[in-house]
């Protein structure tokens, strides 16, 4: 009996110590499938170049960005889903594509990735596409690789409960376009 009397002792030193931290959940990119955000944008494509505050609104499939003061043009809006796009001026042009990237090259001269950026703006790939990812310790993107773009992550923020990106910088050979997202919001 004398070898265990230490046993008690240890077990209410034990009962007493803190437990051991859980690790951190891992981050998870929420799938909403109707939202919008506010912010900026920066596109650098050789000696060409400006800024453009953003509005975005995605519902399912159907989705509605405009961009004011895109690029010394004046505001542009650009709305679309499974069936075409259609992209308007703010001098009355309008312009009607299959996709958004023909549409604003055609109207714009600006070649954008409208399509992947509806995923990578969550810090998702966008799906059947080759990717290569790289996470920080909490399971965050920090670097997507995909359909010739980098994109890195620079800074998430939560925006209603939700951690979301919240500064985005995308490069492509000769060009280089940052996102400043201030406002996330999932809408109904």
């Amino acid at each position: 009996m004398k070898r265990w009397w230490w046993l008690p002792a240890l077990v209410l030193l034990a009962s007493c110590a803190p437990l051991p931290e859980r690790p951190a959940g891992r981050w998870t990119a929420p799938e909403w499938s109707t939202w919008s955000l506010a912010g900026r944008l920066a596109l650098r494509a050789g000696e060409r170049g400006g800024t453009a505050n953003l509005y975005w609104r995605q519902e399912g499939a159907a989705y509605f960005i405009r961009l004011n003061g895109p690029f010394g043009q004046g505001g542009v809006e650009i709305s679309g889903g499974p069936t075409g796009v259609v992209l308007r001026q703010a001098g009355g042009g309008e312009y009607r594509a299959g996709d958004p990237e023909t549409l604003l090259l055609q109207a714009t001269g600006w070649r954008l990735p409208l399509s992947g950026l509806r995923y990578w703006i969550f810090g998702r790939p966008e799906p059947g596409l080759a990717v290569e990812l790289q996470r920080d310790e909490a399971g965050r993107p920090t670097r997507l690789d995909q359909a010739g773009w980098t994109i890195r992550f620079e800074k998430y923020r939560s925006f209603g409960g939700a951690e979301l990106p919240a500064r985005i910088r995308l490069e492509r050979t000769g060009v280089r376009l940052k996102l400043v997202i201030d406002r996330w919001q999932q809408t109904s």
